[in-house]
C-alpha cells in the first residue's frame, strides 16, 4: 500500500515534467514543509503566534504553492533556463 502511494505520487510528478530525481526532491520538500508546519501547530505558543500573524490555512497553502512554483518554474542549475514544469503535477 505505502509503496503504491509513493509510486502514484512520483508518477504524477513525473507526468507533470519532473525527472525522477526532481520528483524525489519535490516530494521530500513538500513532506518536510508539511511536517514542520504540523509541529508548529502542535506547539501551543507557536500556534497562537502563527494565528496572530496570519490566516494559518492561507499561509500553509501559500507555502505549498511556493514550493510547487519553485520546482515548476525554477531555473535549471546546469543550463540556467526555466524548467517549464506544470504546477498541475503537484495537485
Amino acid at each position: 500500500m505505502r509503496g503504491e502511494l509513493l509510486e502514484r505520487i512520483f508518477n504524477q510528478l513525473m507526468a507533470g515534467g519532473l525527472d525522477s530525481q526532481r520528483a524525489i526532491q519535490a516530494h521530500s520538500a513538500l513532506q518536510s514543509f508539511t511536517l514542520g508546519w504540523s509541529l508548529f501547530q502542535g506547539n501551543q505558543t507557536v500556534d497562537a503566534l502563527m494565528h496572530e500573524l496570519m490566516d494559518v490555512d492561507e499561509g500553509f497553502e501559500a507555502g505549498l504553492a511556493a514550493i510547487a512554483a519553485g520546482f515548476c518554474g525554477g531555473l535549471d542549475r546546469a543550463t540556467g533556463s526555466g524548467s517549464g514544469i506544470s504546477v498541475a503535477a503537484f495537485e
